[in-house]
This record gives structure tokens, C-alpha cells and sequence, in this order.
């Protein structure tokens, strides 16, 4: 019983394996790449390793315009080239309205240019998703996830979305520079 037991749990793990195998062959080289750096940013967010700069919309959650609990945070993680460079490594937004709660993250390369978006939110009512990783290369979406699903970039009905994420990605790196150069 013993020996059927070890061979099922090794079929079982060589199965996981290989079902992880496939998804990083169809991995870009850049997507492998852009996950590295997200790891390793995060770590960083996690150690306090960098300056963070954190903007708040109604913290005190006092009924908004519309009679209902509104509040943002928006949180810009950078580090400093040099003495006096800053260098923009992620934002995260944190938003609820009433019952319905909205998280995203940008993460920039070193140049200042999007090379991640993720999204999450409860919001069904108004969104076909729930979970969203968007990962670009030189302006362009290489890869796309929707609820674990990959989608075909060049086919999609998502790319009104794509162009919204790269909007806001890019105003949230240009705030950020303008708010810098005051200091």
C-alpha cells in the first residue's frame, strides 16, 4: 500500500512540474525578465528599502459626495540615482468605494517606462475580471493574464484597457517627476 502510495505522489508532483514547465516555455525572455525585477522591487517594499512618497484621498473614510465611503491611497516607491536622480520603481493604488475595493500596481524599469501593470477588484458589476497582469516591452503589451488565463495580445477585445493602464501608468510616472522637482 506504502509503494502505491510514493508512486502515486511522485506521478502527481512530475504532473505539477510539468504543468509548470509549459507556462515559463511561453514565457517571453522579457516576461521572465520583468518578473525578476517585480520579486526583487517587492522585496524591497517589504525591507523598507525604499523611499516612499503616499498621497490620501479622504483617510478619515467620512461618507463622500455621493453618500458613500470613498478613500485612495496612492504609494510611489523610488530610490535615488546618484545623489540626486530619483528613480520611480513602483506605484501601488489602493481604492474603495462602498463595498467594492480596487488595488493596482505599476511597476517602471530603470528608464522610467511601464513594464508592469496588475490589477485586482471586486468589482463585477463594472469589470469581466478580477485579476489582470499586463507586461509591456518598449510601449507594446508582450504578455497578458486575465483571471490566470493567457490572452492573445495581437486578438484582443482588451486593448482599450491596455491603452488605459499605459495612460495612467504614464501620468503617475510624470506626476511623480513633476512632484520630485520641487525638492
Amino acid at each position: 500500500m506504502r509503494k502505491y502510495i510514493s508512486i502515486l505522489i511522485l506521478l502527481l508532483a512530475l504532473f505539477v512540474h510539468s504543468g509548470q514547465a509549459q507556462d515559463v516555455a511561453q514565457e517571453s525572455s522579457s516576461t521572465r525578465s520583468t518578473k525578476d525585477i517585480y520579486r526583487y522591487v517587492k522585496g524591497k517594499v517589504y525591507k523598507q528599502q525604499y523611499y516612499l512618497n503616499e498621497f490620501k484621498i479622504n483617510s478619515g473614510n467620512l461618507l463622500w459626495a455621493n453618500n458613500q465611503v470613498f478613500n485612495s491611497t496612492h504609494q510611489y516607491y523610488y530610490s535615488f540615482l546618484g545623489e540626486a536622480t530619483p528613480i520611480l520603481r513602483m506605484v501601488t493604488v489602493i481604492s474603495k468605494v462602498a463595498d467594492k475595493n480596487y488595488y493596482a500596481e505599476f511597476l517602471y524599469g530603470n528608464q522610467g517606462d511601464l513594464i508592469y501593470c496588475y490589477e485586482k477588484q471586486n468589482d463585477r458589476d463594472s469589470f469581466d475580471f478580477e485579476e489582470l497582469h499586463a507586461y509591456f516591452e518598449a510601449g507594446l503589451c508582450v504578455n497578458l493574464l486575465i483571471d490566470q488565463a493567457i490572452i492573445d495580445v495581437k486578438n484582443t477585445s482588451y486593448n482599450e484597457k491596455l491603452k488605459t493602464l499605459q495612460s495612467v501608468g504614464s501620468f503617475y510616472s510624470e506626476r511623480f517627476q513633476e512632484d520630485m522637482k520641487e525638492f
